[in-house]
């Protein structure tokens, strides 16, 4: 579902711009808002898309400069700040 709530929040058009594939908004967006049921998802095993929720998810609430650079480095993650600063303001 937050798949394709990216793709009409956002739309093909701007994803194909920036690059951003709707799987890696759908990823951010649910690390983000419940990291808890991503982590519990049975098509995610592998240990390193554990620590990528996790990752994301401390983007939010163990705030670092190097965090903070991390997440300013991932394509997805601008997209969201991006429109949550555009939406806000």
């Amino acid at each position: 579902m937050l798949q394709t709530y990216a793709v009409c929040i956002f739309g093909k058009a701007t994803l194909e711009r920036f690059g951003v594939s709707k799987q890696e908004l759908g990823f951010c967006l649910g690390s983000l808002i419940k990291p808890k049921q991503m982590l519990q998802l049975k098509s995610l095993d592998s240990a390193s898309d554990k620590v990528k929720i996790m990752n994301i998810y401390f983007y939010l609430y163990k705030f670092s400069l190097q965090r903070l650079q991390a997440m300013l480095d991932s394509k997805p993650m601008t997209l969201i700040l991006a429109y949550y600063i555009q939406q806000s303001g």
